[in-house]
């Protein structure tokens, strides 16, 4: 009964997951997110409020989704540091379906939404990376702070992306859900990535 909705034509003509924003949400116990890692998503909020598209699953320590009330993307350590529209550089909304991203080296986290990244600030996750990962709400918070929107992908690398090994999966998202026009001008993808036809390059 808490189960996403698959919903056939989503996104770009491809299936994505419908979370209902009270109950729908997803659990792993066994996954680990490593203190160095790359986390990516495509994902759209249909309403304003906090909303965690992924958590750790015991204590919530690792938030990735919309904050402070709004629909604009956010991130969150253990640590207590936000990186939103409220505290540091102004992140859109994620009314419309966008390319969020937190590459991490264990010390410092740099969130990026559509390609553009927003202020870094402390990933200290107050010692052992969280065991266990939560889609679609807080393991342990007020009213759970459940996901409401569609949720495409989610993609993790437990490692520290270089600039170019970020912009090579959000061109391959871009192109995967009809995202191009979302990314920055000189954004490398837009070079590597050109069309799914035969043409001998």
């Amino acid at each position: 009964g808490s189960r996403p909705s698959p919903v056939a034509n989503g996104l770009n003509g491809l299936q994505t997951l419908s979370f209902d924003g009270t109950a729908d949400h997803l659990v792993s116990t066994t996954f680990v997110l490593e203190n160095a890692h790359s986390i990516y998503a495509v994902a759209k909020s249909d309403s304003n409020g906090w909303g965690r598209i992924v958590a750790g699953a015991t204590n919530g320590y690792y938030f990735f989704g919309n904050g402070d009330g709004t629909n604009n993307f956010s991130t969150f350590y253990g640590s207590g540091s936000w990186n939103d529209s409220v505290d540091n550089t102004p992140a859109s909304s994620v009314a419309n379906a966008s390319i969020l991203g937190v590459v991490s080296d264990g010390t410092n986290a740099t969130p990026y939404q559509n390609g553009s990244a927003l202020n870094t600030k402390s990933s200290n996750m107050g010692g052992a990376a969280p065991a266990g990962l939560m889609v679609g709400k807080h393991a342990t918070g007020n009213n759970s702070q459940y996901w409401n929107g569609h949720i495409a992908e989610i993609i993790f690398f437990n490692k520290n992306h270089s600039n170019t090994e970020r912009e090579d999966v959000e061109g391959y998202l871009a192109q995967k859900w009809g995202l191009t026009g979302s990314l920055p001008n000189g954004h490398s993808s837009l070079i590597k990535y050109k069309d799914d036809t035969t043409s001998g390059t």
